[in-house]
């Protein structure tokens, strides 16, 4: 879920093919974004803002798709650990079931 303080900045990144940008803000943060790439990222940028901006990406191109690499692998690890903990719930929920105490329906 995205932070609603970023959207301001976030949505005007996306409309403007800026998706690496985006996913970075999301993945490390505004502040991080912003001296990696050494601009300004704020709500209200100009079409002359979002060109530096679209230079910036384009110059870190390799920068931000391993941020992006990162946060995907967070984003599969989370999952992995969400699936254990249902897969262990079922298995309970199924010895319990099939137990010779069981109460019969």
């Amino acid at each position: 879920m995205i932070p609603a303080v970023l959207m301001p900045i976030i949505q005007p990144l996306l409309a403007n093919g800026l998706n690496l940008v985006a996913n970075a803000v999301m993945a490390k943060g505004k502040k991080v974004v912003e001296d990696k790439l050494g601009v300004e990222l704020k709500p209200d940028m100009s079409a002359e803002d979002l060109a530096r901006v679209q230079i910036a990406q384009m110059e870190h191109e390799e920068e931000l798709m391993r941020l992006r690499l990162e946060e995907d692998k967070l984003d599969l690890a989370e999952l992995e650990v969400r699936l254990k903990d249902v897969g262990s719930a079922r298995d309970r929920e199924v010895s319990i079931a099939t137990s010779k105490d069981a109460p019969l329906l």
